[in-house]
């Protein structure tokens, strides 16, 4: 049995084969490159101006400055500023030789003769973009096992790289254990209970750029899990929940080993989600969560999520973080790392019911936004401390 911490590092060093594919940069949101990706060009590619007005020599500043011409973006000055000359020049146009700095449109001033008398306090290189200031031809813009987001395709855009190689995507499937299950859509008897962990699941992993198919509702036999685990070998990832436990009709980990798979991890020492189990065969990775509604939840966030990123190459894979300040003293049974259920609220977090809740319960997760995993050995913790939490959804 594990802590929290110890799944946290084994998930984070986990290694793959990964195929690669390459893709137009418009559909490459989310992914993750699977190269270094150096520029090609400097950035920007000449001396040009931060803004619309006129371009002079900046040892000239003390003189009426005849205007000459104008540079409009994407023009190549066709004249050089000599002495007591300036041009017109708007965002982003290149500089005319002899020019170095620009006096803004509504900055300026004349003399009778519709001179520019360059403002007093205007300095040297002023509004002026240098060549390869903010990337130079050569540089690395971004490390392979980069998760790309709307900035990093405006930065390879502005390259001019339209394709990209990133690492694929993992082929997911979701398979719920439970013969007391049934599906919303169907009708359920005063014994049954609707299947809430295969909505739950698939759309937590599909909010955060995984595809997930669902194989569903497994009738608890052996026989019937093993002939859905032969159908789901064709997939990458392998999602169960229910049939982790140690109960007489959880056959997770015999059918899983019986298909070759290794068990990574047995069980966490971790309330709500303590049966759960991650196993590995060759490049496939299976994870059998709790069939409890809030512990499969809780479970797919903190382990699963990760190790989805991790398969697809990325580098940090673990959740992101944030604090704030408990509002409030918490008990806890310091035997096991504990989950704590909370809202926060400017920069404060609640625990939600004095941090007691039923793993089978949902409103729980549906009423607040953080959890925090609370490490074993803490019996309590005091009002106005920082508390590290995690993101819900």
């Amino acid at each position: 049995m594990k802590q929290v911490s110890e799944v946290f590092n084994l998930i984070s060093n986990l290694e793959f084969h990964r195929d690669t594919e390459t893709i137009s940069i418009f559909k490459a949101f989310g992914r993750v490159s699977s190269k270094d990706i150096f520029a090609r060009r400097d950035l920007p590619l000449f001396d040009n101006s931060a803004l619309d007005g006129y371009a002079f020599d900046f040892a000239s500043k003390d003189k009426p400055l005849e205007i000459v011409g104008s540079v409009f973006a994407g023009d190549e000055p066709s004249f050089e500023l000599r002495g007591k000359q300036c041009a017109k020049i708007m965002t982003g146009a290149k500089f005319p030789k002899g020019a170095n700095s620009v006096v803004a449109f509504e900055d300026a001033s004349f003399d009778e003769r519709g001179f520019l008398l360059v403002p007093k306090n205007t300095k040297q290189d002023n509004a002026r973009k240098l060549k390869g200031e903010e990337v130079k031809s050569g540089e690395l813009l971004l490390k392979s096992g980069k998760k790309l987001g709307a900035k990093e395709l405006m930065l390879l855009s502005a390259q001019g790289i339209c394709q990209i190689s990133v690492f694929k995507e993992p082929k997911i499937a979701l398979l719920c254990l439970g013969s007391e299950i049934k599906e919303p859509w169907q009708s359920a008897s005063q014994n049954q209970i609707y299947n809430a962990n295969a909505a739950g699941i698939i759309t937590l992993l599909s909010a955060k750029g995984f595809a997930c198919d669902y194989l569903g509702i497994i009738k608890d036999s052996k026989d019937a899990l093993s002939l859905a685990l032969q159908k789901a070998l064709k997939y990458d990832i392998i999602i169960t929940t229910a049939g982790a436990s140690k109960g007489e009709a959880d056959y997770a980990k015999e059918c899983l080993e019986a298909f070759e798979f290794s068990c990574l991890l047995d069980s966490i020492n971790f309330r709500p989600s303590k049966p759960t189990k991650i196993f590995r065969r060759e490049n496939k990775i299976a994870i059998a969560l709790p069939g409890n509604p809030l512990s499969a939840y809780a479970a797919c966030l903190l382990f699963v999520l990760p190790i989805l990123r991790r398969f697809c190459g990325e580098q940090k894979c673990l959740n992101h973080s944030y604090e704030a300040v408990l509002s409030e003293d918490v008990k806890l049974n310091p035997t096991r790392d504990n989950l704590l259920i909370g809202k926060v609220e400017n920069a404060v977090f609640s625990p939600y019911n004095a941090g007691k809740f039923s793993p089978s319960q949902i409103m729980p997760l549906v009423r607040n936004n953080a959890i925090s995993v609370i490490p074993a050995g803490t019996a309590e913790l005091k009002a106005k401390n920082l508390i590290k939490l995690y993101k819900i959804d």
